[in-house]
């Protein structure tokens, strides 16, 4: 039996093309962390990576345990 492409994992056919948007830089600086919650919100993007050493961090993972958006 062969296994299940990502693409079919997914819900999509086995030969559909699949675009991830990622949002990258989240947590350097007050701008990417707006940019990047408003990318999410609006469903353009659907994940993020996290700067673990910049300064703008500690806010975002708080917003994020909080369900806080780019909206609020």
């Amino acid at each position: 039996m062969q296994e299940k492409s990502l693409a079919e994992q997914l819900g999509y056919a086995a030969d559909a093309r699949l675009l991830i948007i990622n949002c990258d830089d989240l947590g350097s600086s007050h701008a990417a962390n707006v940019a990047t919650l408003d990318a999410m919100d609006r469903g353009i993007a659907s994940s993020a990576t996290l700067m673990v050493p910049c300064p703008g961090r500690t806010r975002r993972c708080g917003c994020s345990r909080a369900g806080i958006s780019a909206s609020t």
